[in-house]
């Protein structure tokens, strides 16, 4: 151990770590082992936090039947018993509050709805224009090669090579 000018000793230096890099198979390998790890791992942690958050719904919806008739009447006794003006119980864990909602129609069979418009209320009826994509880019591949011609809205891309990464699965010796 080295002594310092202070006459106390220092501790050893550390020794040098290597930076990694990939640069083999070995290498590789030994970085797509831990990816495959945390993906794995984040698969399951958000596995895990479903279910918790479904057995939260479930105490929730179940607490709300047993008890939330009663939890209104008590807010509307509190409303009732400081006067009735406020339509809000303010507690230490939540606001209870109640809003008058108007009445109003609401579709439940569209399918119903639509085939009484077809036959009393066309002008209910909406038509609704939508691009065939793949058919667009067909015929401008072919216009392409054919003419030269780049149709409206249509650029074109570069060829290019992506990069990924899949776990979970063998691949076949043929796709290699």
């Amino acid at each position: 151990m080295d002594t310092g000018t202070n006459g106390g000793t220092l501790p050893p230096a550390a020794p040098a770590t290597r930076e990694f890099h990939v640069v083999d198979e070995k290498t590789a390998n030994w970085l797509l082992r831990k990816l495959a790890n945390l993906e794995a791992e984040r698969l399951r942690i958000e596995e895990q936090a479903r279910k918790m958050i479904s057995a939260v719904r479930t105490d929730y919806d179940e607490l709300m039947r047993r008890y939330g008739d009663e939890l209104e009447a008590w807010a509307r006794q509190e409303m009732l018993d400081h006067g009735g003006r406020k339509k809000t119980v303010h507690t230490w864990q939540a606001t209870l509050a109640f809003r008058t909602v108007p009445a109003a129609l609401k579709l439940t069979d569209p399918d119903a709805a639509l085939r009484y418009a077809r036959e009393h209320a066309p002008q209910h009826i909406q038509t609704i224009e939508k691009l065939n994509t793949a058919a667009y880019r067909d015929d401008a591949a072919r216009r392409l090669s054919e003419t030269g011609e780049l149709l409206p809205g249509m650029d074109r891309i570069p060829e290019t090579e992506s990069f990924t990464i899949r776990f979970g699965r063998k691949e076949d010796p043929e796709e290699a």
